[in-house]
């Protein structure tokens, strides 16, 4: 028999592998069921979300609105209010009365329309000068009280505008007065994050934290099983004498973890294509449709450029899969000496605590601003660094010297893993 290394039949073991977990009919029902209904189910999100906020927003219903100016501070024939509101009026004909208000609200006093007069005129309340504004409706008009109140809420913003305009502040200082004020909280010698990176920083790590947790606990046991297939059967025997313990353990955990990565992203990309199906639907059959989503996203493509760039989502997925490989050798440790099926689950508990460890420190890491140090060290701590590493790299706020060092040091601790397994495995197995 020729000379074996360590690894010398991995790839027959790792082909074997997934043949016997994905040719069974269970698994494929399951698999195609859960890609069916993450499709269907946010395909039925974005529809329904589209049918609830419709119904919610409020619409204008009127066609005309006579603006009765009694202050002679409307001065630009109403030019900056229609550039102002420009999507909420653009169905709404807008112009100036030259007659008084009530003048021209009697015109249209019985015959039906949909005409609203806004009447602005200065008055003295409790011997204080204030403006007001009346809105009149036509007897006969159709508009109801909630649209012409929508249409005076627009016109007071405008007039507002319009005061300070008109009050002779010089141009630039007018322009100091009407820039929104925003706060934001940042340590001296930092840039202050954008909204875009504020959102990118909080919620994707403690969203890949989340579904990075949900693949352990999901497959973990199904590796610990495939681990002590071949003892409980007593064929392990036979195999050994074909490849070393090494390349099973390789074969079977690398074989494992693609089934796993691979039925994830086929979910993943089921839920993303009914998602995007829905967000077309919802657009084009409900109106004044918006998906928050899609807002979101594009306000992290604005802000935070270095997130989602094409290398770090390479570097991300590369990351990903070398934490997860290396969570899978730990549970095949633990399972590898064990001989009987029903002592399993107490073999892996050491697992469990680690997996749940791991997921608590990096899900509280965003939320956790005093402990910025103890962040910079989790990502060279390889169980903690499987959660938190990805994450960071696909947001872009990891260092080379985190990337390199951390995954360096996953792929290290992944070599230990495989090397002892193999030991344990031989040794319980003869």
């Amino acid at each position: 028999m020729k000379n074996k290394n360590m690894f010398t039949g991995w790839k027959a073991v790792f082909d074997f592998t997934i043949k016997q977990n994905t040719n069974s009919k269970n698994f494929k029902l399951v698999t195609i069921l859960i890609a069916v209904f993450a499709f269907i189910a946010l395909s039925a999100i974005n529809i329904i979300y589209g049918l609830v906020t419709s119904e919610e927003e409020e619409k204008m219903e009127l066609k005309n609105a006579i603006i009765c100016d009694e202050t002679g501070l409307i001065n630009d024939e109403l030019a900056l209010f229609k550039e102002m509101f420009a999507e909420d009026i653009k169905d709404i004909e807008i112009e100036l009365g030259n007659e008084k208000a009530e003048t021209v609200a009697d015109k249209y006093i019985k015959d039906e329309n949909d005409t609203i007069v806004l009447k602005i005129y200065k008055d003295t309340v409790d011997e204080n000068d204030v403006f007001k504004i009346d809105v009149l409706v036509p007897e006969a008009s159709n508009v109801d009280a909630d649209s012409a109140n929508a249409f005076a809420d627009l016109f007071v913003g405008y007039f507002e505008n319009m005061k300070l305009m008109n009050s002779g502040i010089e141009g630039d200082k007018l322009v100091a007065i009407l820039t929104p004020l925003s706060v934001s909280i940042n340590k001296t010698g930092e840039d202050a994050d954008t909204v875009g990176e504020f959102i990118i920083k909080m919620i994707v790590p403690m969203l890949y934290s989340l579904i990075f947790y949900m693949m352990l606990i999901l497959y973990g046991q199904s590796i610990s099983n495939c681990v002590i297939a071949e003892k409980v059967s007593k064929l392990m025997e036979t195999l050994l004498t074909s490849v070393t313990p090494y390349a099973v353990i390789t074969g079977k955990v690398l074989g494992m973890a693609t089934v796993a990565i691979g039925q994830l992203l086929l979910w993943i990309v089921s839920g993303i294509a009914g998602f995007l199906l829905g967000d077309v639907i919802a657009e084009k059959f409900v109106p004044g449709y918006t998906n928050i989503v899609m807002e979101v996203i594009e306000l992290v493509q604005k802000d935070a450029a270095k997130a989602f760039t094409p290398g770090a989502i390479i570097l991300f997925v590369f990351s990903m899969c070398i934490s997860f490989i290396m969570y899978c050798v730990f549970v095949a440790l633990l399972s590898s000496g064990v001989k009987q099926a029903d002592k399993l689950n107490v073999a892996i508990t050491p697992y469990m605590l680690v997996v749940m460890v791991g997921f608590f420190l990096s899900y509280l890491a965003p939320i956790s601003g005093e402990m910025e140090i103890v962040n910079k060290i989790s990502s060279y701590i390889p169980p903690i660094a499987a959660y938190k590493l990805p994450g960071d790299i696909l947001i872009g706020v990891a260092s080379n010297v985190e990337i390199i060092v951390g995954n360096i040091l996953i792929l290290a601790t992944t070599f230990v893993l495989v090397v002892i397994t193999g030991k344990i495995y031989k040794k319980k197995v003869f």
